[in-house]
């Protein structure tokens, strides 16, 4: 069951939390396993880093994450916006329309992703008008270049077609316009 759950982190198929239950359903784990491997997630890219969907625990630190990355892409600080964006995922992931995959190295948070749901008048290649916003990438120093990103970029983007998105939106930093134009 180890080898299939490994297999089924590498599949992009199994990036989001329906999809890898059912994934480990189907090999034969029980409730209790699945629970396990949800809350251990992946130890991946060798060095004991994993994978897991924020909750309401993670909130405070990944907001003061979201500030440290908006000071690094040059933001000017003017308001205390900590108010806000506790308001905004709150609200956000209590209704469905925010989700967040995050990296921790034990209990620290290394990597962030978020994506938020929205919908808009349908257009011919959105024909449904959901549509995904990307936020919240981020990837401390010292983990960069380390495929973290990208395997968060990975299951938000998952979550995103679950979710019914016909499209998901960027807006890139120089830093992550070469992740988005590998990720395609």
């Amino acid at each position: 069951l180890l080898d299939r759950y490994k297999m089924l982190m590498r599949s992009a198929q199994a990036c989001c939390t329906d999809g890898l239950v059912y994934s480990l359903k189907q090999a034969g784990a029980s409730d209790g396993l699945v629970y396990k491997f949800m809350a251990d997630d992946a130890n991946f890219y060798g060095f004991g880093a994993r994978c897991l969907m924020m909750t309401d625990k993670e909130l405070d630190t990944f907001i003061d994450t979201r500030i440290k990355q908006l000071r690094e892409e040059g933001a000017t600080e003017d308001i205390d916006l900590k108010p806000a964006l506790r308001d905004y995922y709150e609200r956000h992931m209590a209704d469905g329309t925010f989700v967040s995959w995050i990296a921790l190295d034990g209990d620290k948070i290394i990597g962030t992703s978020g994506m938020s749901f929205v919908e808009k008048p349908p257009y011919f290649g959105c024909p449904n008008g959901k549509i995904g916003l990307l936020s919240s990438m981020y990837t401390s120093n010292e983990y960069r270049r380390k495929g973290i990103a990208k395997e968060l970029l990975t299951r938000v983007v998952k979550e995103a077609e679950n979710y019914g998105c016909g499209a998901v939106q960027i807006t890139a930093s120089d830093m992550g316009v070469l992740l988005y134009t590998d990720f395609g």
